[in-house]
């Protein structure tokens, strides 16, 4: 009996042991669960507190940039304006290339104004997108570097490394990803404006400069049609002189014979013949400068139509260059007012014709003079 009941009482204690150590081991167990559990949550929390001290960093750059940004964009706009001045006086200055002091010279060198202008304007586009590229690449060399740190400190953790590298790349490289993407859209967006506006400047200076020098090509050939026609006019005149002053040595000679003449002259009679012939040859000396003079002024005369014509032409020419539908002809009262002996006087009631300016104070050659015959 004493033996069963110290096996039964051994038995008892094993069991109660048994129970015993069950229970602290389940209580170890939920221990251990507890404690990972809080250690999990103290990482997860962690793990949200970079990811969301992460973002407020992106959130503060960008904030940063917008403040940075306004700064640029506000120098840029001063310098603009200045150039946006310069190149409306240099646009303006069309307004001085117009007749009779235009030229393609002129014109060129006023497209090549307009061109630096506008070359300026087109580079400090090309320096602000360069700030703002630079500014967008600093900042995301920053964040590449506050991605490091996250790292560290998320392996700091005892992560696991494909779970540090899934945070990485899904919640902070992500993150960097789509706003590189919207800061290179922006840029993409700029560049893409500013090339359009600097293509479009360039297109219609061009434009205007063809067009100018259009129009300065047609009034240097006008000039140049207007000064052949005066030097062509200038040779006739040069010719009438030269013929007459040849034609007036000649006839010196023969005057001197018939003054030589008279001299010798021993009656009264032959004097008298030899004075009426010095006479008439000296009025047909004068006949023939009249003449001379009257095919000058013919010739003068001539000037007005033919600026005249000249002038329709290069009225012509514009309305055909610039496709223009009537064409500028200066209606006979604006001819009368412009030169009135362009019209004919016999149609004017009343009117006497007018001699040319040299010769209407002589006198009839047919008539004799006194004065020749006190000259002789």
């Amino acid at each position: 009996m004493l033996n069963q009941s110290l096996l039964a009482n051994r038995r008892s204690v094993a069991r109660l042991l048994l129970l015993l150590q069950e229970e602290n081991l389940q209580r170890k167990s939920l221990l251990r669960l507890h404690w990972e559990d809080c250690l999990s949550r103290w990482r997860r929390s962690r793990v949200r507190e970079v990811i969301d001290r992460f973002r407020s960093l992106c959130s503060g750059d960008e904030d940063q940039q917008l403040v940075s940004v306004p700064q640029v964009v506000q120098e840029m706009k001063l310098t603009q304006r200045d150039l946006t001045e310069r190149r409306r006086d240099v646009i303006y200055n069309i307004c001085s290339l117009v007749p009779p002091s235009c030229s393609t010279a002129l014109v060129s060198d006023w497209f090549n104004q307009l061109t630096a202008v506008n070359q300026r304007i087109d580079g400090l586009h090309a320096d602000f997108l360069h700030q703002l590229r630079c500014s967008y690449e600093q900042t995301w060399r920053d964040r590449l570097a506050e991605v490091q740190r996250c790292q560290e400190e998320l392996s700091a953790l005892q992560l696991p490394e494909d779970e540090v590298k899934h945070v990485v790349s899904s919640q902070l490289l992500a993150l960097i990803g789509g706003s590189q993407s919207q800061d290179e859209q922006r840029l993409a967006a700029l560049d893409l404006c500013c090339d359009s506006v600097a293509r479009r400047a360039l297109s219609l200076s061009r434009c205007v400069c063809v067009v100018m020098r259009g129009a300065a090509l047609l009034w240097e050939t006008h000039s140049r049609r207007l000064e052949r026609r005066e030097e062509e006019l200038q040779k006739h005149l040069d010719d009438l002189r030269r013929s007459q002053q040849q034609r007036i040595q000649r006839k010196k000679v023969h005057l001197d014979d018939l003054l030589g003449g008279l001299r010798q002259a021993s009656s009264g009679d032959a004097l008298k013949t030899s004075l009426h012939k010095a006479v008439r040859y000296l009025q047909d000396v004068k006949h023939g400068c009249r003449q001379c003079v009257s095919d000058q002024c013919q010739l003068l005369d001539r000037l007005p139509s033919l600026f005249l014509e000249e002038l329709v032409s290069y009225s012509s020419s514009l309305s055909s260059f610039y496709r223009l539908s009537h064409t500028y002809r200066p209606s006979p009262e604006e001819l009368q007012n412009l030169h009135p002996s362009s019209t004919d006087p016999e149609t004017r009631p009343g009117a006497e014709v007018q001699k040319p300016i040299s010769c209407q104070n002589d006198t009839d050659p047919a008539q004799p003079s006194q004065d020749w015959l006190t000259e002789v």
